[in-house]
C-alpha cells in the first residue's frame, strides 16, 4: 500500500518535469542520455581532436599546457557558445576555440524523449613530442 503511494508521487512528479521539459525546454537534472559525440562517443571526439589541433603559431614547442573549455550543445545537437574557462596560453585557449567550432553536430540529451541542450566542459591537452 505505501508502495502504491510511493509511486504515485514518483509519476505525478515525473508528469511535472516532463511538462516543464516541453513548456521551458528546461533540464532539470539527470538525463535520459546525455548528449554525445555522434562519430565514437568519448573516444570518438579525443581523436577529433587529436586529427584537428594544431600547434599554435608562435608558441614555443617545449612548452605543455591545458585548456578547459566549456561549450553547449544545442537540442538539435550543434555545438556552439564556446568559451574558454582557463588556460595555459591566449594561443593554447585560440586554438581549442577554432576546433571546437568545427565540430560536428552532436546526438543531443535527450529527457523524456524530448532532446534539450546541455553543457559540456572537457580539458584539453597540449604536449610538445619534443
Amino acid at each position: 500500500m505505501m508502495n502504491d503511494s510511493i509511486n504515485e508521487i514518483i509519476e505525478g512528479r515525473r508528469k511535472d518535469l516532463k511538462k516543464e521539459v516541453q513548456e521551458e525546454n528546461v533540464f532539470p537534472g539527470v538525463m535520459e542520455q546525455m548528449a554525445e559525440f555522434r562519430d565514437g562517443g568519448m573516444y570518438g571526439l579525443e581523436r577529433f581532436l587529436y586529427k584537428n589541433l594544431r600547434w599554435p603559431e608562435g608558441v614555443d614547442e617545449n612548452k605543455s599546457g591545458r585548456v578547459l573549455v566549456r561549450f553547449l550543445v544545442d537540442k538539435d545537437g550543434t555545438v556552439k557558445s564556446a568559451e574558454i574557462l582557463q588556460t595555459a596560453s591566449p594561443e593554447f585557449g585560440n586554438e581549442v576555440l577554432r576546433v571546437i567550432n568545427l565540430m560536428p553536430k552532436w546526438a543531443p540529451s535527450i529527457l523524456y524523449g524530448i532532446p534539450l541542450a546541455t553543457q559540456y566542459t572537457i580539458p584539453v591537452v597540449f604536449n610538445s613530442s619534443k
